[in-house]
């Protein structure tokens, strides 16, 4: 590798999938909390998923991403004016 080049990471920490989603960390600890709690309640999860590698919790891009498409299919009134 190229001392210049810049590898995009794949996975990302808690504070790093923050950062990528515009939320906090504490929003992805508590939501996924409240997951756990939710998925052993047969109820769908609210935030996105997460991995265990070890001991670290890992967000991967492609997940991220799809939590976040996620909110596009969402009607918004706004968009569906006719300029």
């Amino acid at each position: 590798m190229k001392k210049d080049q810049h590898i995009e990471p794949r996975a990302f920490d808690t504070e790093l999938a923050a950062e990528y989603i515009t939320k906090s960390p504490s929003f992805l600890n508590n939501t996924r909390l409240d997951d756990k709690k939710r998925i052993e309640n047969d109820e769908p999860p609210k935030g996105p998923k997460w991995v265990m590698q070890g001991r670290n919790i890992r967000y991967y891009r492609e997940d991220l991403d799809a939590w976040l498409d996620s909110f596009k299919d969402q009607s918004n009134p706004a968009w569906d004016y006719n300029f």
